[in-house]
């Protein structure tokens, strides 16, 4: 053989093995149950856009880690980077949409970032959105939806953190810093998760953003329950009534849907990076895991006005199909039987051919998840192959069982074996799913 070329893969993509897809799968099928539940509705956008539809939307940042080129009709084009602005181009495209449009969207996104351990150029993004509605009761069901999923998931030890981007912008401003500057200072002060309190006292020295007031703003913006405490300190500094009153609000309405779970708090310092956001913004964290956050959106009210010519209000999240891998498995979440193939249907010989095909078929029909030996082989091979596999039982069909239209089912767990009819056979295995 001539021109060999040698497999490999570009620097930060990946392949998925079956075992990890399995784990993926079962995460996909919770957090689908979940968007479901709630009304939400499928829908598929591109995977490339214009790359005007794309750039100057979620910040400067953002802007450098997109994926771009010119295809071969010499249009500029770029891979999406998330699924946000696809979702508002959709929108003003389709404007018989009925309001409020709930949809989902799960797929790859793709980000042009130095690749890292555990950072790729390519992860699955599950994405969840309400148009239409300025409603508190919209933002509200978003950071449900976060909730159910996270209970889905078996997850206990997570914290949903909440803000609102006017409050924030209005205690800035109020302290000091210039309506131009509010943007950058929301961005430094949201890196208080990775650099702590000090780091970002730093860097708002740095940008000349610093003063004694907004010191004692970072000092006083731990994630709390008690936020009707905080923002009475707040108000002795500053008047934020309006902010305080919407605010009060959303917290009322989402304690009512979520059962005033003390894992929701408010973070006074919350601003999440994108600059569409327009009010309420929100992600989650899980503690003992050493990762940021796992999900995190807010709304977005003038992102589609870009498109259409009119502002549509809009709210919406998104989970990182990536850091919920990682929190489950850390957490040891995943079912122990997950992946693992159930049952092997062996052939003997030719002469056994048809009866274990028609066996074979009977379970499929059953909903009996079910896997037949390809070519007749020694049993004691196909028995090897069922154990290094992992299945849980195997069928074993020689001329004797044929003969007395029987099968013989193996435990690979403990080695017992039943001799029995085929629907009882078929009984016993389904009973075993």
């Amino acid at each position: 053989m001539t021109g060999r070329i040698e497999p490999r893969l570009l620097k930060g993509f990946r392949d998925i093995d079956p075992t990890a897809m399995e784990r993926r799968v079962y995460i996909l099928n919770k957090i689908e149950k979940v968007f479901r539940l709630h009304s939400f509705a499928p829908l598929f956008t591109p995977t490339l856009e214009y790359l005007d539809i794309l750039k100057g939307k979620m910040g400067e940042e953002a802007d450098k880690l997109l994926f771009s080129f010119t295809d071969i009709g010499g249009r500029e084009v770029g891979l999406r980077y998330e699924f946000t602005i696809s979702l508002a181009r959709y929108v003003a495209m389709n404007p018989n949409i009925r309001f409020p449009f709930k949809r989902y969207q799960i797929g790859s996104v793709f980000r042009a970032e130095k690749p890292q351990k555990g950072r790729f150029r390519e992860f699955t993004q599950c994405d969840f959105d309400i148009v239409g509605s300025s409603s508190p009761i919209a933002d509200a069901e978003i950071i449900s939806v976060m909730y159910d999923v996270l209970n889905e998931l078996c997850i206990s030890e997570f914290k949903i953190l909440m803000n609102d981007r006017r409050l924030l912008f209005s205690i800035l401003e109020k302290l000091g810093v210039m309506k131009d500057m509010l943007l950058k200072a929301s961005r430094l002060l949201d890196k208080i998760d990775r650099v702590g309190k000090e780091g970002v006292i730093k860097l708002l020295e740095e940008h000349k953003l610093l003063n004694e007031s907004i010191k004692k703003f970072i000092e006083m913006s731990e994630p709390t329950t008690a936020y009707r405490d905080v923002m009475e300190e707040f108000s002795k500094m500053i008047d934020i009534t309006k902010e305080v009153e919407e605010f009060t609000e959303l917290m009322m309405t989402v304690n009512q849907m979520t059962g005033n779970d003390k894992r929701i708090v408010y973070s006074p310092a919350l601003a999440r990076g994108l600059d569409y956001y327009t009010g309420p913004v929100f992600e989650v964290v899980v503690e003992g895991v050493g990762l940021g956050s796992i999900a995190g959106g807010g709304r977005y009210d003038n992102m589609i006005g870009i498109f259409s010519g009119r502002d549509i209000p809009a709210t919406g999240s998104s989970f990182g199909l990536d850091r919920l891998e990682e929190v489950l498995e850390k957490k040891n979440l995943f079912p122990s039987e997950l992946g693992r193939p159930y049952c092997l249907v062996t052939i003997f010989g030719d002469e056994t051919v048809k009866y274990s095909l028609d066996f074979y078929r009977q379970l499929h029909k059953e909903k009996i998840p079910a896997e037949i030996y390809l070519k007749p082989k020694n049993i004691g091979k196909q028995i090897g192959y069922a154990d290094s596999r992992g299945f849980r039982y195997t069928v074993i069909i020689g001329p004797e069982e044929a003969g007395a239209d029987k099968v013989k089912v193996k435990d690979m767990r403990t080695g017992e074996e039943k001799v029995l009819d085929k629907d009882g056979a078929t009984e016993f295995l389904k009973e075993g799913l």
